[in-house]
């Protein structure tokens, strides 16, 4: 049994963690400053049919308030009174507008083979918990063996959650991958380490609560032994708007690269997901539906995310990159 843990840090400790681990990340580019709220565009009084359709259906997806508007409002300007009744052009033209505001990855692989020499890439998972961090990482070892075939290893630093190490065991026996534990920063750094050989390597790390300082200075002890990492946080289509903006907000200390969504096929509403990812400009990498581990892991693409959007069904993901 572990030792209990210290008396949760001041925040002057907070920051310094957050500091060193900035400071031991590698060098990249400068992330893109998350978009600012929309401010309300000025509305007509009455909406054509087609639009006033639309603007009710992302309300009750949940849409940014302010996007939705501007969005409608450009429709209105852009096409003439005759197209604003067609419902299939204003959707065509809402849509497009939509994806263009969404950023995405491009590309199914997180690693390619190791150049020699180079070492693996370092890919570390974060997020709250319960956001399928170990589902996530499973699905993406087994699309980047399987698919890609790259030589994946798999640490799990998730040591507090009842049940994490076997679950991340029986995934990675089933996948014939190589699994090691590590509960301290030190120890995680031996662990990568002792897989460079391979050309990724993926870490799963604890379930963070964006509100509890501990857990974040905790998290952040971890992620600074690994100072060629990448961080990505895993973020579920259940969670609300609010929820995923302190999420996006807390782990951003840990100089986050891309979004990897899970559970998209728990709900029907798709609003807070590309809040969160337009309002961020992460990203996307991943999307994940489904318990499963194969076939179950689509990169990412912003089409789908704004069909599903629009259609109110996670249906629309399937073939995320297309």
């Amino acid at each position: 049994m572990r030792a209990p843990k210290p008396a949760a840090p001041s925040f002057e400790r907070i920051d310094l963690a957050r500091r060193e681990t900035a400071r031991s990340a590698a060098p990249a580019a400068p992330t893109p400053k998350p978009a600012a709220r929309q401010n309300p565009t000025p509305l007509p009084a009455r909406w054509p049919a087609a639009l006033d359709e639309l603007r009710v259906h992302l309300s009750a997806q949940g849409l940014d308030t302010g996007l939705t508007q501007t969005v409608l409002a450009t429709c209105a300007e852009t096409l003439n009174p005759r197209a604003q009744d067609d419902r299939v052009r204003v959707r065509e033209h809402i849509q497009q507008q939509l994806e263009a505001h969404l950023r995405a990855w491009g590309s199914p692989a997180l690693a390619s083979p190791a150049r020699p020499g180079a070492g693996p890439r370092v890919v570390c998972l974060v997020g709250p918990s319960g956001s399928g961090k170990t589902s996530m990482a499973a699905k993406l070892a087994a699309h980047h063996t399987r698919n890609l075939g790259l030589r994946v290893a798999w640490i799990c630093a998730d040591t507090y959650r009842a049940g994490a190490i076997a679950q991340a065991r029986i995934y990675a026996e089933s996948l014939r991958l190589p699994l090691r534990v590590a509960y301290t920063g030190a120890e995680l750094a031996q662990a990568a380490d002792a897989e460079k050989d391979s050309d990724l390597i993926l870490v799963d790390t604890p379930g963070c609560n964006p509100r509890r300082e501990a857990s974040l200075v905790e998290l952040g002890e971890l992620l600074t032994a690994l100072p060629t990492r990448v961080t990505y946080l895993v973020a579920p289509a259940t969670a609300k708007d609010e929820d995923l903006a302190d999420a996006v907000s807390a782990f951003g200390a840990f100089d986050l690269k891309g979004l990897l969504l899970t559970k998209l096929d728990e709900t029907a509403t798709f609003g807070a997901l590309y809040n969160l990812a337009w309002r961020s400009r992460l990203p996307l990498l991943f999307y994940s539906s489904g318990p499963g581990v194969l076939d179950t892991l689509e990169p990412a693409s912003a089409a789908p995310l704004v069909r599903a959007l629009l259609n109110a069904d996670p249906a629309s993901l399937e073939g995320g990159a297309r």
